[in-house]
Parts: structure tokens; C-alpha cells; sequence
């Protein structure tokens, strides 16, 4: 009965390991391919931290849950993700960017946010895609606010994962150096041809193993069956 119970929760626990497997590739894989298609199930999406520009709130390789915004309602202190046109190394760029709402001008027509990351002294110039300068630059409104962060408890933690997207950062910069990836790639594959080599090796050794064990067990059971033999005509001639 014993056995059956911890069966049972052996089977359990690995389709538990491989639905939560499944679900974290398809993510990584998600994010690798198409990082501005984040995983969205049930009004909430995952996405990856790759700047400090949030700490000690939200740092680099956090992953954050992001839900859907109600544009009506955003308020100062809250963290919102938007797309903008930014210098990232000397390299442009149109990434999603999630700072907070650092105050709101409502003296237009409109409400327009300004924002700005935690570790920042300056708030943000928002740019829309191609647009370098100053000049170019327009404001924020609700419109092109995409999300906004789930904040919890009094102090308004980020509700965040640390360090696992430290995978997806890795795997988004190696597929933009292909000359490692495909050395990194190769290196793999002979690991798996060696390692399946050697199992191959070993299974091979303890078939002939096996074997040799079987003609030595044969062989004496052949010498042990004569010397009884023997003896029973020895035994039959002495009588």
C-alpha cells in the first residue's frame, strides 16, 4: 500500500516538474524570439528587467508581472510600462520601458505622465520610434501607457521574480553575438555526441559482460554436472 501512495505521488510530482518546465521554456522561448510579444495569459504578462534603472525596487534580471491598465487611473507612484525610443550604449533603440509615474499634468486637455526610473535623477524625454532629438520628443498619455506593474502591501513592493530572467537576458545577448551562439552551439553538441558515445561504450561493455558471466556460469555448470557424474560411477563401481 506504501508503495502504491508513494507511486502515486512520484507520478504527481513529475507532471507538476514538467508543466512548470513547459510553461518557463515557453516563456524563455517566447522572449527570445519575440520580446515585444510577452507571454499574456489572463490580463497579465511577464517580462524581463535588463537596465538598473528601477533598483532597489525592481532590479536587472527581475522578472515582473505586468496587468492591464486602467487608463482612468493611473496615479502618481504607480509603475507603468510604455515603448520608448532610447540610447541604450551609443545604440538607438524602440524598447518597452518601466518606470513610475513621478507626477501627473492634468492642466491640458488631456492628463500627461511623467515618469521616471527609481535610480534616476532626471525624468524621462519619451520618443517615439526614429526620433533622436529633443525636438521630437511628446508627451505621455494614457494611450500609450501598455501596463502597469502589480504593486502589493503597504509599501507598494513590486510584485516581481528576482534573478530568473538573468536566462532570457543571457539568451537575448548570445542571439546577438551568432559567431558565440554557434561556437556555444557546436560545444554543446559535441558534449551530447561524447556523453552518448560513452553510454553507448558502457552499455556495449556490460552486454559482453553479461555474456562472458553467462559462458562462465554455462561452463561450470558443465564441469559441476561431469564431476557429479563421476562420482556416481565411482560410487556405482565401488558397490
Amino acid at each position: 500500500m506504501n508503495d502504491k501512495k508513494k507511486h502515486k505521488k512520484s507520478i504527481v510530482g513529475n507532471i507538476v516538474f514538467y508543466v512548470i518546465s513547459a510553461c518557463l521554456v515557453f516563456f524563455i522561448a517566447v522572449n527570445v524570439i519575440a520580446p515585444n510579444n510577452v507571454v499574456n495569459i489572463a490580463g497579465f504578462q511577464l517580462s524581463v528587467i535588463p537596465t538598473p534603472s528601477m533598483e532597489p525596487n525592481i532590479n536587472v534580471g527581475d522578472i515582473i508581472i505586468l496587468t492591464k491598465v486602467d487608463r482612468d487611473n493611473i496615479e502618481e507612484g504607480d509603475i507603468v510600462a510604455f515603448y520608448n525610443y532610447i540610447n541604450m550604449n551609443g545604440v538607438w533603440r524602440y524598447e518597452r520601458v518601466v518606470h513610475r509615474v513621478d507626477r501627473v499634468d492634468n492642466s491640458g486637455s488631456e492628463p500627461v505622465y511623467i515618469t521616471k526610473g527609481d535610480a534616476n535623477s532626471a525624468t524621462d524625454i519619451i520618443r517615439p520610434e526614429g526620433c533622436t532629438s529633443v525636438t521630437c520628443a511628446i508627451n505621455l498619455t494614457s494611450d500609450l501607457i501598455l501596463a502597469e506593474v502589480k504593486q502589493i502591501g503597504a509599501n507598494h513592493w513590486a510584485l516581481r521574480i528576482p534573478l530568473l530572467g538573468y536566462v532570457v537576458l543571457v539568451i537575448q545577448w548570445l542571439f546577438r553575438n551568432p559567431i558565440l551562439l554557434l561556437l556555444i552551439v557546436a560545444n554543446i553538441g559535441i558534449i551530447i555526441a561524447l556523453v552518448v558515445l560513452l553510454k553507448k561504450n558502457s552499455k556495449e561493455k556490460k552486454r559482453t559482460g553479461v555474456k562472458e558471466d553467462q559462458k562462465r556460469i554455462k561452463a561450470k555448470d558443465v564441469t559441476s554436472d561431469k564431476e557429479h557424474q563421476r562420482d556416481d560411477d565411482e560410487e556405482d563401481g565401488s558397490a
